[in-house]
């Protein structure tokens, strides 16, 4: 086996949509097209990466791909928000490498992006200047083909004058440099700029480490090389329709402060020091980096890292030991103690673009409450995206706006909320940043914990614990993916009532569900529409919603069996009223109460095949489609979520090799493909988890669960669910974080 380097030599990322190297991002390699890891080496021998690659402080990594293997690389940011994702990348090996090395002029174009890729890709942009750009790229192309040297000295020994050669720059910033010899003499002519070059920015070659620049990469102050600090008094800079204005930083800036907040007096509120003192107003804490607790004013202090306050909005902060807030600093700059909620800026018109072809921003409405406005670059229009209390300093996460709001505060958030960026619903669609979640299941008997010794050591009650969430078990089983997705609201479900009237108190009997006869539906029919029925037990079960726009509980009771033999469907009005009239097959709109706050557990499929192994493939289009407008429904309401692959039973149909399981497989395969990492297969889990005991090998094997995991053919006892547990919540971490 052998291993190349990657088609950039040292590998470098940076933050996406800026020229900043992305340090500490996670680059995870995959086999093409899947999720299942694919190694990667720090060098030509072979010296396993870890995956994912922690990039350094420059976002740079050692890469060495496998000659042999196409690769899926995805990139996250240090907070797990995927960079990009791009599939089907090999390495250079080093035949290629050799053959590019005897055409120098495919080096210049195939090995790093050069002047003339630049060139090349000008070609189309206009036919104006076409005929120049051909004529430029013919020449480049047959100076570069008449040789590369080490020195000029050499060049110059090669040629003759009149002829052109290129020199090996020595430069991170440049690959190669284009001469002409005139008479024995070097006379340059182009430079060709490396990788490294092409990814910097106007200012990043300025001798700047960090600068703050305007449309034409003038720089307006920044930081050199050397740390200092420089700042430009340019008062023609304008932005969007604001004058610039600079603060004179000479009351601090040269008083041994690493970084400092100052009022407009320009006293110091509060700074940390070259030796890492944190001081504010004047009260110095020393080492915290290094103390597990101090006293602030009297106030216990602790260093911990929590999730109560790091992603809400403050950019430093102190906390106890409860994680309440002593001191800290709002991404507005605005400083707040001991739990005082910060101003809201009344006042503050930002203006944030959402991408190229909208805008965000805060202005005034007619009742003069600041609300939140998109803005269509193109059409010249507007849409309000809120309409209630004030609503200032927008910023852009992804495809959704995250702000400061007055709002009255049902969770922890800091007055931070966000909508997304196509919110029309003026309102409707705000959300609280960081809700109170807790976690719900919507599952058969798998995930509903049947097979456990206790509802405690089922698999929901484990993930829920794991991620440190209440939870919700909404399993039920022996039900499949239609009904449980009617449950969930995600697929619509018709009523029929006797007498199609609702009255005026009480219970009406539903005679049908989907305009089929509930006296004729069976624990054979598929599909079932029967959303609160299984034959697993008689249990009476409830759901609330609407009926022609009369809320109330739909209610099933059952007898006899198991199956049941007796079943019924009543809906019973929450308030009396007037007799109302609906019609037949009426639609009854779940009512999903505060799911919006939760992270949703989806887990369906495994008795659509069991009760259809001679029509499997019904079966697993069923589930398919049936998942799918379940996760259309988290979509909807803002819902993290994780599907789960269900298990293969240990019966001797799923085994490796029948016609079933290798639907399966494939069927697994594609949903892997369409959720990514929002898709749990629980067979590799359960398939790498055997006791090594004669039964369990044979068992995995055979592809099927091994019986050390089992508490029958299908179920799971402890152990499986354990197992399955920590594999789910892994899936659920990353998605925790707004």
């Amino acid at each position: 086996m052998s291993y190349s380097l990657s088609p950039n030599v040292k590998a470098r990322f940076f933050i996406t949509g800026t020229n900043r190297p992305l340090a500490g991002g996670l680059l995870y390699t995959y086999l093409v097209g899947t999720t299942t890891p694919a190694a990667t080496y720090s060098d030509n021998a072979g010296t396993p990466n870890t995956n994912p690659i922690v990039l350094n402080a420059d976002g740079e990594c050692d890469l060495y791909l496998d000659d042999s293997v196409s690769y899926r690389l995805v990139l996250k940011n240090s907070d797990g928000v995927t960079q990009f994702d791009e599939d089907r990348i090999q390495s250079i090996s080093s035949a290629q490498l050799a053959s590019l090395a005897a055409t120098a002029s495919a080096t210049a174009a195939d090995r790093v992006q050069t002047g003339l890729d630049v060139i090349a890709t000008a070609l189309s942009e206009t036919n104006a200047q076409a005929a120049q750009a051909a004529t430029e790229v013919a020449r480049d192309a047959a100076a570069l083909s008449a040789g590369i040297y080490a020195t000029t000295a050499a060049g110059i020994a090669a040629t003759t004058t009149g002829q052109y050669f290129s020199v090996v720059d020595s430069s991170d910033i440049n690959y190669l440099i284009l001469y002409l010899n005139s008479a024995g003499t070097a006379v340059e002519q182009k430079r060709y700029p490396s990788i490294e070059a092409i990814a910097l920015s106007g200012y990043e070659q300025s001798g700047y480490i960090w600068a703050q620049v305007d449309t034409s990469y003038r720089v307006i102050f920044g930081v050199d090389s050397d740390g200092l600090f420089q700042k430009f008094k340019t008062d023609s800079i304008n932005f969007n329709g604001q004058v610039m204005d600079y603060l004179s930083t000479t009351e601090y800036q040269q008083s041994g402060y690493k970084t400092a907040v100052v009022g407009t007096n320009y006293a110091i509120l509060q700074a940390v020091d070259d030796n890492g003192v944190f001081t504010v107003n004047n009260i110095s804490i020393t080492n915290p980096s290094n103390t597990t607790s101090d006293n602030f004013n009297g106030q216990a202090v602790t260093y911990e890292s929590s999730t109560e306050y790091q992603q809400a909005g403050f950019i430093e902060a102190d906390i106890d030991s409860s994680y309440r807030l002593i001191v800290g600093v709002t991404d507005d700059a605005y400083p707040k103690l001991k739990g005082a909620p910060a101003p809201i800026d009344t006042n503050a018109n930002k203006w944030v673009d959402v991408d190229s072809s909208y805008a965000v921003y805060s202005a005034p409405n007619s009742s003069n409450l600041k609300q939140l406005y998109r803005y269509d670059k193109a059409a010249g229009t507007t849409t309000a995206l809120t309409a209630k209390f004030h609503n200032v300093e927008p910023t852009v996460a992804g495809s959704n706006v995250v702000f400061t709001s007055d709002r009255p505060e049902p969770f922890p958030t800091k007055n931070m909320w966000w909508c997304a960026a196509n919110n029309n619903l003026a309102d409707a669609g705000v959300n609280p940043v960081f809700p109170k979640r807790y976690f719900v299941n919507y599952s058969d008997s798998i995930y509903a914990g049947t097979g456990a010794s206790d509802a405690a050591h089922g698999v929901t009650a484990l993930v829920a614990a794991s991620l440190g969430l209440s939870y919700t078990n909404n399993g039920i089983g022996g039900q499949t993916s239609q009904q449980i997705a009617q449950r969930f609201g995600a697929l619509t479900t018709g009523l029929t009532v006797t007498g199609n009237q609702i009255p005026t108190s009480g219970a009406v009997t539903v005679t049908h569900i989907n305009n089929v006869a509930l006296a004729g539906m069976n624990t054979t029919q598929f599909p079932d529409y029967r959303l609160l029925s299984t034959q697993a037990d008689n249990t009476t079960r409830t759901l609330v919603g609407t009926l022609g726009g009369v809320y109330g509980t739909l209610t099933r009771s059952s007898s006899g069996g198991s199956p049941s033999t007796t079943e019924t469907y009543t809906f019973t009005r929450a308030k009396a009223g007037s007799v109302v009239n609906i019609a037949a097959n009426e639609t009854f709109t779940v009512d999903v109460g505060d799911l919006d706050k939760c992270v949703l557990n989806i887990e369906v499929g495994a008795n659509d095949v069991a009760q259809n192994i001679g029509s499997y493939a019904t079966a697993i289009t069923a589930v398919t489609t049936n998942i799918a407008a379940m996760v259309a429904r988290c979509r909807t309401l803002h819902l993290a979520y994780v599907v789960v692959g269900f298990p293969s039973t240990a019966s001797s149909a799923y085994y490796t090799g029948t016609a079933l399981a290798t639907a399966l497989t494939n069927w697994r395969a594609s949903m892997a493909a369409t959720y990514g990492e929002r898709w749990y297969d629980t067979m590799p889990t359960l398939l790498a988890n055997g006791n090594g005991s004669g039964a369990d090998n044979a068992a995995i094997a055979n592809g099927v669960p091994p019986p050390s995991l089992l508490s029958d053919v299908i179920h799971w006892n402890d152990a499986g669910h354990a197992v399955n547990a920590t594999a789910t919540a892994a899936k659920f971490t990353p998605q925790l974080t707004f």
